[in-house]
């Protein structure tokens, strides 16, 4: 079975059908989904190529990059494309600071665009920094703070694409098991790799700068949260016979709720505590059944008895790989996902790249006031930008209105709204340094 790839330019005006020679589907659960193709023709950068795979699913890739290759033969294009969610990292987001349920603000930030927002998950109430970032960006960071998953749909009628959606999961796919694969029946290679992340006992977490010190070195408030590993195996030598935890940090630099930040801090750790394993099968035995069966998330059972040690697990499926073209195969990948802190920094990478180096958590801070300590979010201290508009209205009102492209407004006051943390808050037993234990109290854990 073939699948049939159309291809519409940026604006939607159908080019017809792609001919190609070979073309691969991956989609992980960590929000990657790419299509490569390897084609006579050779697609213009933005173009869109929509498809349905075998289990009557459509989707829309947008051309990334093009690659024309002339050896051995006549010229060939390699073409990668991503999810054309994509084209949302060029969309500002809406607003400053966004507090709500996620489909709330899903809806937010889609709202402006051509994509609308599915049925999300309750997740409770997130907040939200958007302020100088895209919507893409923000739905990623929208993931990482809920512990949630991305899923896109797209329809598709007689002229193309006609709507698409987006939602945030708890877990995508069936919790049921889907599909049984057995080596030497519908397998024929299984592949059992040990991640080579790092496995931490402890992790620090910091989060805001205490006082109005914008120094990279300036006190933040810090918790420390443990594992109960055995440290003999995971801990390190401390050369005395004992063994000493092996730290890692995670640094929220906006955060002054401890509560928050330590909860951050335990769901990094629950994942770093533990070494990752991954199974990648290669499926043989392929029918019409199995592309609706093996989707990600959805659960499945693998089994071999000669593996060393036989193998018999449920998991959720993390990774697959499908080819397009010519007998049909499938790479099916279980077990646990990437390590989120390589995540994060993969976001940031991309995310960054047309951003003047700028970090995804970097802001720039003007004083409200020359004496006051406080500080507005904004884009620089030039005397034509917007910043010091809002420093002539605060010295004269003491409040800022922020108005939303929705329409809703909030007055803030200035004193100690954005800007420097109450310095009263260190009387509370927070830390008043990173390294300094005799702060202690409740609040910041322990050293």
């Amino acid at each position: 079975m073939e699948a049939v790839i159309y291809r519409y330019t940026n604006a939607g005006e159908s080019l017809g059908v792609l001919a190609y020679d070979a073309a691969t589907h991956e989609e992980d659960l960590d929000n990657s989904d790419m299509l490569t193709v390897t084609a006579s023709e050779e697609p213009s950068k933005r173009d869109r190529l929509v498809w349905q795979d075998a289990g009557g699913v459509w989707h829309e890739h947008m051309v990334d990059s093009a690659k024309r290759v002339h050896s051995n033969g006549r010229p060939k294009s390699e073409i990668t494309c991503s999810n054309s969610i994509c084209e949302l990292f060029g969309t500002p987001a809406a607003g400053t600071k966004l507090t709500g349920s996620v489909q709330a603000l899903l809806a937010h930030l889609l709202s402006g665009t051509r994509w609308t927002c599915g049925t999300c998950s309750d997740f409770g109430n997130v907040e939200l920094e958007v302020w100088h970032k895209n919507v893409r960006q923000c739905i990623r960071e929208l993931c990482e703070l809920t512990g949630g998953e991305l899923e896109t749909t797209v329809t598709v009628g007689s002229s193309g694409v006609t709507s698409r959606s987006a939602r945030i999961v708890s877990e995508r796919g069936s919790s049921s098991v889907m599909r049984q694969f057995t080596y030497g029946r519908n397998v024929s290679g299984i592949t059992r790799e040990v991640g080579a992340d790092e496995v931490y006992t402890a992790i620090i977490g910091y989060g805001a700068v205490i006082g109005d010190s914008r120094e990279d070195y300036a006190e933040r408030y810090a918790v420390t949260v443990e594992s109960d590993l055995d440290l003999s195996k995971w801990g390190i030598p401390d050369g005395s016979g004992g063994f000493t935890n092996n730290w890692t940090t995670y640094t929220d630099s906006q955060c002054d709720d401890l509560a928050f930040l330590r909860q951050q801090c335990q769901r990094q750790l629950d994942v770093l505590s533990k070494p990752l394993i991954r199974y990648e099968f290669d499926i043989t035995e392929v029918d019409e059944g199995l592309w609706s069966d093996v989707r990600l998330g959805n659960r499945v059972m693998c089994v071999d008895e000669l593996f060393d040690p036989p193998l018999e697990l449920t998991e959720r499926v993390s990774h697959v790989s499908r080819r397009l073209k010519g007998r049909m195969s499938c790479k099916v990948a279980v077990g646990d996902r990437a390590n989120p802190l390589v995540e994060q920094f993969k976001a940031t990478e991309k995310t960054t790249q047309s951003s003047s180096g700028n970090s995804v958590r970097s802001y720039s801070y003007t004083p409200v006031t020359t004496d006051s300590g406080s500080y507005v979010i904004g884009g620089g201290g030039g005397g034509d930008g917007w910043t010091h508009q809002v420093n002539g209205v605060t010295q004269a009102t003491g409040t800022i209105n922020f108005v939303t492209s929705g329409g809703s407004s909030s007055t803030q006051k200035t004193p100690d709204t954005w800007g420097g943390v109450d310095k009263a808050k260190n009387k509370k037993g927070w830390y008043k340094s990173d390294y300094d234990k005799s702060w202690g109290g409740t609040g910041g854990g322990k050293f």
